[in-house]
């Protein structure tokens, strides 16, 4: 949820600090999860209808992939002078 919310404040604000907020989250959930897996918690255990393996592993690529298209973003933007 935190990822679609970013997401949504990305597309009515699209400002550098949007774009780190979402990349910092995205970020967060693929640590989470990491951390989740080396401790034997799953992040995703309360979701309705339990967990899934598949759920957590498209969780993590979304959040990865999230992240790396915002460094790329942030990498390549140019703030107008105005």
């Amino acid at each position: 949820m935190l990822c679609v919310g970013f997401g949504a404040l990305l597309a009515i604000r699209d400002t550098t600090v949007v774009w780190r907020a979402g990349a910092v989250t995205a970020v967060g959930v693929v640590a989470l999860h990491v951390f989740g897996g080396a401790v034997a918690f799953d992040p995703l255990a309360g979701a309705v209808g339990g967990s899934l393996a598949w759920a957590g592993v498209v969780a993590v690529l979304s959040a990865a992939a999230g992240a790396v298209l915002a460094g790329l973003a942030l990498r390549n933007r140019r703030e107008s002078s105005a």
